[in-house]
């Protein structure tokens, strides 16, 4: 599923507080395999 079909699946408060969640995850997950390539600058944009 893309981003396009999630953000058409959000019907309720409680379905975008779970979209928000998983994009905050995914977010976090890049941030940290940034930093563990010393990639700090953008590792910090995503922060």
């Amino acid at each position: 599923m893309n981003s396009a079909d999630d953000v058409n699946n959000i019907n309720t408060k409680k379905d975008l507080s779970k979209y928000r969640l998983e994009k905050a995850k995914n977010c976090l997950q890049a941030a940290k395999t940034l930093l563990e390539h010393e990639l700090y600058e953008d590792a910090t944009n995503r922060a």
